[in-house]
């Protein structure tokens, strides 16, 4: 088991981040063309959503992001992210070989 994923999953707020993107259509609106579901969801929404900063949410993106937990779509000047669900129920079945 790689030590970013449990880095990145110690954090409260990663994981509601990781929550949301489960399903974003339940927990975010539709963006300007986007469709959450789809394409991803936008950092401000994810801001918006926990509320805290742009810059905090990049700060969590990235540590996610370097995870394998999350993937990102740039579109111009936007970083659209989406929950890895593969690599995330990988991490889980390592969890379980290791600890049960």
């Amino acid at each position: 088991m790689d030590i970013k994923v449990l880095r990145a999953i110690a954090c409260e707020s990663r994981l509601r981040i990781l929550e949301y993107l489960k399903d974003p259509a339940a927990h975010f609106e539709s963006q300007d063309g986007f469709d959450v579901a789809v394409d991803g969801v936008w950092n401000k929404l994810i801001a918006r959503k926990l509320g805290i900063s742009q810059e905090s949410v990049t700060a969590h993106m990235k540590c996610l992001v370097e995870a394998g937990l999350v993937t990102v779509t740039k579109v111009g000047t936007r970083r659209l992210y989406s929950a890895d669900s593969v690599r995330i129920g990988e991490t889980i079945a390592a969890l379980e070989r290791r600890l049960l």
